[in-house]
Parts: C-alpha cells; structure tokens; sequence
C-alpha cells in the first residue's frame, strides 16, 4: 500500500483470558494450526500495509507474553491494571501518543515499549482483536481506503451474520452513520432480529477517538466499553460509517474449544 500522510497504525487488543478455552494461555496466545492467534492477526495487520504496530497485554498475565515480545521486538507494549473492559485498554494505550491526554480510569496502566515506528506521526489507528485469527488482510486494506475516501472519524466494519446470537447489533442512522452498537444482553426483541454485527475491527482519527474515551461512564459490570465512543461521535456530529465485510467466518472470535474446532475446519477450506 502507498503511504499516506494520514498515516495509519496497528493496535491490537490482547488482554482477554483464556478461561473459557480451559487454559491458564491467555487467549491471543492459544494455538492453531501451530501458530498463535496474535501471529495470524499482526500478519493481517501488516499485509493491510500497517507498518507501525503495538499490543495491549494484562499485567495479569504479563508474563505469558514474554517470550512473543522477545520474538517480536517491532512492537509497541502496553500493560492495562485491571481488566476493565475494551476502552479500558485503548485509553492505556494513550501512552503511545505523548500529545494524547490519558483518560482518567487508564491511569493505573503504563508503557513497557515503545515501537519501532513512530506513532507521534500517525493521524489514524486500527483497532483489532487479538483472538480473531482468520482475519483478511485484502479486507482490512479495502476498509482503509473506505476510510480515507469517506473523510470518516470513525469507521467501523460490520458483519451480516446468519445467527447473530451473542454479536452486539449495529444500529444504522439514515445518512448512513453509526449510531451506536447494542451489546446482545441489552437488546430488546426487535434488535435482536437485526443481523448486523460488530466485527470487533474500528478505524477512527486518533485525536476524536481519545476525546470520546474520555467522556464515558463506567458500565454498571465495572467494565469501559469501546463501543460507547459511537454514541458520543454521533453526538457530536462527527461523520462516520460501517464497511460491510464480505465474509463474516473471516471476523469470528475464538473463545471456546468448540469455536476452535470451527476455525480450524473453515482455515482448511
């Protein structure tokens, strides 16, 4: 990919446990195929074009990462506290940008690397998770230049799902913007029936994105959702939209080892 001036770079989320894969792993470490969910998503990350990449860890399980980091030294570390939820562990990564203000609930996180790109020169970041390993790199490249096309502060790329059951909702204005992502707990009936999903995956402006992580309110879990930046960018007018990615089997999470088997089946396909 052509560089930009608004350049773009990586920050991959992988601070999840891996409790529910009956593992002490966490989760972006577990193995497929003999590779590591963080391997597969930092190769679409950099086939996508994104030279300048870091990780969010939990300092819980600090220490499981040691080695990949060792194996890795391009990326950027950073370490949330507490696991308290996916804006939780945006907000430590403000870190990374010396100009960014640090939303006040990341304070207990910190900076263990830095990356080898600068990040001070990047406009935009995408945002991906660590446990989604069949993620496409031409996709992610298509979702980029929609970005920049669009003019967007905010992008977020969506899923139809055939049984949407545990995916949080997209709910779409009529000019095409997002208004905000409705998680399955907190559905009503009629959204439930709505088949567009959050995939996980955000492109937004790094400036408006930490101006709206630090408005949100603690969910009545303890957690800080990513997705409560949408509400806020609507708000203030802030132009954004959804890239419709063309295969959602590509954006599945691995979250159990009947989801594993799943993945490993469709990467044999």
């Amino acid at each position: 990919m052509q560089r930009r001036q608004d350049e773009v770079v990586g920050l991959v989320l992988a601070g999840g446990r891996g409790v529910r894969m009956g593992s002490v792993r966490p989760k972006a470490l577990q193995l497929l195929r003999g590779q590591c969910f963080l391997d597969y998503v930092l190769q679409a990350v950099r086939g996508a074009g994104i030279e300048g990449c870091a990780v969010v860890v939990g300092e819980h399980h600090e220490e499981h990462f040691s080695s990949f980091f060792t194996q890795h030294p391009h990326l950027g570390v950073c370490v949330q506290d507490h696991p308290l939820g996916t804006a939780h562990a945006v907000g430590c990564a403000s870190y990374l940008w010396p100009e960014i203000s640090l939303p006040s609930y990341c304070a207990g996180g910190a900076l263990r690397r830095l990356p080898t790109v600068d990040f001070s020169a990047a406009g935009s970041v995408l945002i991906c998770l660590g446990d989604v390993p069949a993620l496409c790199s031409d996709v992610l490249r298509e979702a980029i230049d929609d970005y920049y096309s669009s003019g967007s502060d905010i992008v977020i790329l969506t899923m139809e799902v055939p049984d949407p059951s545990g995916y949080g909702r997209v709910l779409v204005g009529g000019q095409g913007e997002v208004v905000r992502i409705v998680e399955e707990r907190h559905a009503d009936e009629q959204q439930k029936k709505i088949n567009l999903c959050f995939t996980g995956v955000i492109l937004a402006r790094i400036a408006p994105l930490f101006a709206w992580l630090s408005r949100l309110q603690q969910r009545s879990s303890g957690e800080y959702y990513l997705t409560d930046v949408l509400p806020e960018a609507y708000k203030d007018g802030s132009p954004s939209r959804h890239f419709l990615v063309p295969s959602w089997q590509r954006f599945m999470g691995v979250n159990t080892q009947r989801q594993l088997g799943e993945m490993e089946r469709f990467m044999r396909l």
